[in-house]
């Protein structure tokens, strides 16, 4: 479970100390997130970046979220006064930069359940 304002920065080191912990092999999914977050964008982007904000923004160029497609990834979508809820990032983009989004929703977190 990643927690949908943590930086690209904050989630490339914990992958790579996960990465080093885990046996060699067994870290597919961690490895394709690790490998695709080294190449978006600039250090000083993915300081502040966050990535909830990367998948809201529904970038016809997001390397990221065809990745979290492939990992089966699921979006917690929470709101004041409403139960949270959940969404596959694959059914998460309806079409160009057009989300399964409300106005009042953020992404709380998100699950890779590949990982």
């Amino acid at each position: 479970l990643i927690g949908g304002a943590v930086t690209l920065s904050a989630l490339e080191h914990f992958i790579e100390h996960a990465v080093a912990e885990r046996p060699k092999g067994n870290n597919g999914g961690l490895q394709a997130m690790l490998d695709m977050l080294r190449w978006f964008a600039s250090v000083q982007i993915r300081n502040v970046a966050v990535l909830a904000g990367n998948i809201a923004t529904a970038s016809p160029i997001s390397d990221l979220n065809p990745v979290l497609i492939a990992l089966g990834a699921s979006l917690t979508m929470a709101s004041t006064g409403a139960a949270p809820r959940q969404v596959l990032v694959r059914d998460f983009f309806i079409k160009y930069r057009t989300v399964d989004m409300q106005p009042t929703e953020v992404i709380s977190s998100v699950r890779v359940p590949a990982l």
